[in-house]
């Protein structure tokens, strides 16, 4: 649900929450970003849920998944050893 544009308005927490993402993201619309940062200013428990969700974004950039049978885009190789995708099933060498 779009916040109002007609007029600059203070958002409540449920429509921030839903709107953080994007917010993290810059995709949201320039008076739209605005609204939110002003919440965000003084509403500490949305302003907390923001830093935290920013934490677990930059944790799970950060991760290295090695799930079998998804390549690895900077080889193009199978993740991990003994990977079924691997040509004959062998262990991956360096």
């Amino acid at each position: 649900m779009p916040f109002a544009h007609a007029s600059l308005h203070l958002p409540r927490c449920d429509e921030v929450s839903e709107r953080l993402s994007e917010f993290l993201d810059g995709e949201l619309e320039p008076v739209e970003a605005h609204e939110v940062a002003l919440h965000l200013a003084i509403c500490e428990a949305c302003a907390q849920l923001l830093v935290e969700l920013a934490e677990t974004v930059h944790a799970l950039h950060g991760l290295r998944l090695g799930v079998p049978g998804i390549r690895s885009q900077r080889s193009g190789r199978p993740e991990e050893e003994g990977c079924p995708g691997t040509p004959g099933g062998g262990t991956l060498r360096a």
